[in-house]
């Protein structure tokens, strides 16, 4: 499924936290791991390539010790239709081991529509995502969008 070795992965761990990598030790923070599908679907700044969100992963880069079940696989994958991310993108949801130690890897792939959470434009140009309260302009998009508005109220432009 995946176009990444266990080597790349492991390089990837290393160097740590970035624009297009994100770490969560489990799936307690639902929101969080949406917001993070949101941004690398978007891909303000206009990289063009996949965002990798691993879980079962500490923020410092060590492997952790999350069961990663059929049901947590599940439950990743669910999140691009559960309704709580509109439009929904299209990620990829693998089992991997590295080092002895198992992770799951969502591959997010940059997406044409600017994918919203719970009525909050994602994005990220560092290494820490966050909601967009004001129009921001990166080298591909420009977007707008009310930082605690509704779906309904929000603005979102591509």
């Amino acid at each position: 499924m995946s176009k990444f070795t266990d080597a790349d992965l492991l390089g990837i761990l290393e160097a740590g936290e970035s624009a297009h990598v994100e770490f969560k030790e489990s799936v307690s923070d639902a929101t969080g791991i949406r917001e993070a599908i949101c941004a690398f679907a978007n891909d303000l700044p206009g990289r063009g390539r996949p965002g990798l969100l691993f879980v079962g992963v500490k923020d410092d880069a060590t492997l952790g010790d999350a069961r990663i079940t059929d049901r947590l696989l599940r439950q990743l994958a669910d999140m691009k239709t559960d309704g709580n991310i509109v439009p929904p993108p299209a990620p990829t949801v693998e089992k991997r081991v590295l080092h002895g130690k198992a992770v799951a890897l969502v591959t997010v792939h940059p997406s044409d529509a600017i994918s919203v959470p719970r009525g909050t434009a994602g994005g990220r140009s560092g290494n820490s995502e966050g909601s967009i309260g004001q129009t921001r302009a990166f080298p591909s998009r420009t977007v707008t969008c009310a930082p605690s508005a509704t779906w309904d109220s929000s603005t979102a432009y591509a």
